[in-house]
């Protein structure tokens, strides 16, 4: 058993949630809206098709190349995912990181949680990764608001 992270945001996007979600779904289009700076450096979907559950990617991060899954998708409420770092064939963390969307007024409310697991030595930068998460969950949900938004 891993040691495990938990981030929690709440973000109001000015967009209706259909928009949210295709946002979310559009794997390939991470790369125009995530912050170039930060942990994150692109997303690519690597299975053919339209996104649905099972559909496959790649994150591209500071520490290499986290491989994924689409593991819930609930056109326009829910969609979630769940990925893997490996550094030379060894678990280093999972990540689960979901969006859940509820309409408002004025648009959407992004109700986004991620959860984090470090297995082996990883564990030991427990304080520092948990701090890097929370900073990077805000820094992505920023950047979706920020992209839509503008």
């Amino acid at each position: 058993m891993g040691k495990i992270i938990k981030v929690y945001i709440e973000e109001k996007i000015n967009r209706p949630k259909d928009q949210v979600f295709h946002y979310l779904a559009d794997l390939n289009g991470y790369s125009d809206w995530l912050p170039k700076k930060g942990f994150f450096r692109g997303t690519k979907q690597t299975s053919t098709g339209i996104p649905k559950k099972g559909t496959e990617f790649i994150d591209y991060t500071i520490f290499g190349r986290f491989t994924g899954e689409i593991t819930e998708f609930e056109p326009p409420v829910k969609i979630a995912f769940g990925q893997r770092l490996k550094i030379f064939g060894i678990l280093i963390m999972e990540s689960r990181p979901a969006y859940e969307l509820q309409s408002t007024k004025k648009g959407t409310k992004v109700l986004h949680s991620g959860e984090a697991e470090l297995f082996g030595l990883a564990k030991l930068y427990y304080p520092r990764a948990k701090k890097l998460a929370e900073r990077e969950r805000r820094r992505t949900v920023r950047g979706l608001k920020a992209a839509m938004e503008n």
